[in-house]
């Protein structure tokens, strides 16, 4: 009954965080948003407490306190073993990551300006792409941490990571996603020494533009004395590109610039953002919240207001930030954009495809314009490595 009430109030309370941003990031809201979770997203919330050893229960406690007669020479080690029994050691949900296979990479020096992270599920082709314009950076050292679930998704990590050390990855389980975002941070600030780690969407494709537009900032901000408790942690956007395919339309491609309305944004978006290795190491690089499947993005950045944290914000000048739609299953699609109050949306396909291709490589651009490029993705019989179109350049 309580829950359905709270569901019936989400909306209201949606409404009210819109309006009072301040209020929605204060430690009451942030105390109250995880009241919510916990009560709207039970399944999810559970699912790792399943793995967790269950506590004994008290017919099992008393059965061991009596059939264990401990003498005064063993007392010690067998009261020990009694506690150990009855209350098991309770585990980190961040620490599950139930990996399927161990880190696939052969690269020989960890050292680098900025890591990709990206967890996925197939859109082999477009992740091939997406790595692709990254790693055509110039003056930007960049690898990638991978994080896939099927043995497709196996496969295709091994063929990239073979093919240029720069590229890493494993599997592990898919659900919770916040879990599996998570496991795939921890790997990469495990393996890599880097300025930045970056977030990033497996239909999102991020500009080498703005890579080195972000990257330039942060050496400028190292390079200033004086000024170091205003360094931004956290680089990140608050409008991107959105470029839409529809087999259906006659409009297609479709290219929309997308905002939050000022007056209700109270998180910038989730992908494109740049953390910072100094911020990741203060929180122990948790910056997802393992149990949820949704609201992801929320825990990273009320870490950063937490620790009062500079923020700096990109427009999609300093380099687009290019959310790819097409028809594929996707946890938001086109039709969600539409339907949110929380954006503002343009058309932007005159301005937005001289931008683009200012911003992005040739091969990235030709890609875009190629329909077969962006067929359903999610059909893994089809797709067999992701690379039967596209080359990753050697390093």
């Amino acid at each position: 009954m309580l829950t359905r009430l709270i569901k019936a109030m989400l909306p209201v309370g949606r409404r009210l965080a819109r309006r009072m941003p301040r209020l929605a990031n204060s430690a009451v809201g942030r105390a109250s948003k995880a009241a919510v979770r916990e009560l709207i997203y039970p399944t999810t919330q559970s699912t790792w407490r399943r793995s967790l050893p269950e506590p004994a229960s008290k017919e099992q406690q008393e059965s061991a306190v009596t059939q264990q007669e401990p003498t005064e020479k063993n007392r010690g080690s067998t009261v020990k073993k009694l506690f150990s029994d009855i209350v098991p050691k309770m585990t980190d949900p961040d620490s599950l990551a139930d990996l399927k296979t161990p880190v696939i990479s052969y690269h020989d020096d960890t050292e680098c300006d900025v890591v990709m992270c990206c967890a996925f599920t197939g859109r082999h082709r477009l992740i091939s792409q997406i790595i692709q314009e990254s790693l055509s950076t110039d003056n930007v050292d960049v690898r990638w941490m991978l994080a896939g679930s099927t043995d497709e998704d196996e496969m295709f990590i091994r063929t990239l990571a073979e093919s240029d050390n720069r590229i890493a990855g494993f599997t592990c389980q898919n659900r919770p996603l916040g879990r599996k975002w998570q496991t795939c941070v921890h790997a990469a600030v495990t393996h890599y020494e880097s300025e930045l780690y970056c977030i990033i969407g497996s239909d999102d494709i991020i500009s080498r533009k703005l890579i080195e537009s972000v990257m330039q900032r942060q050496r400028i901000s190292k390079q200033s004395p004086g000024i170091e408790e205003f360094i931004p942690v956290l680089y990140c956007a608050l409008e991107w590109l959105v470029w839409h395919t529809n087999s259906k339309s006659n409009l297609s491609p479709e290219i929309i610039r997308c905002s939050y309305q000022k007056k209700t944004a109270f998180q910038p978006l989730g992908a494109g953002r740049f953390y910072t290795r100094e911020f990741l190491d203060s929180c122990n690089s948790r910056i997802f919240d393992s149990c949820l499947d949704r609201l992801l993005d929320d825990r990273g950045f009320e870490l950063v207001l937490a620790q009062g944290g500079s923020v700096e914000y990109y427009s999609i000048e300093d380099g687009p930030l290019v959310s790819v739609k097409g028809e594929w299953g996707q946890l938001n699609s086109f039709s969600n954009f539409v339907t949110a109050t929380t954006l503002v949306m343009d058309e932007y396909s005159f301005e937005g495809y001289s931008l683009l291709q200012r911003s992005l490589s040739q091969q990235t651009m030709d890609y875009l314009a190629k329909p077969s490029a962006l067929d359903p993705q999610f059909n893994f019989s089809t797709i067999s490595t992701g690379l039967e179109n596209c080359t990753i350049p050697e390093s």
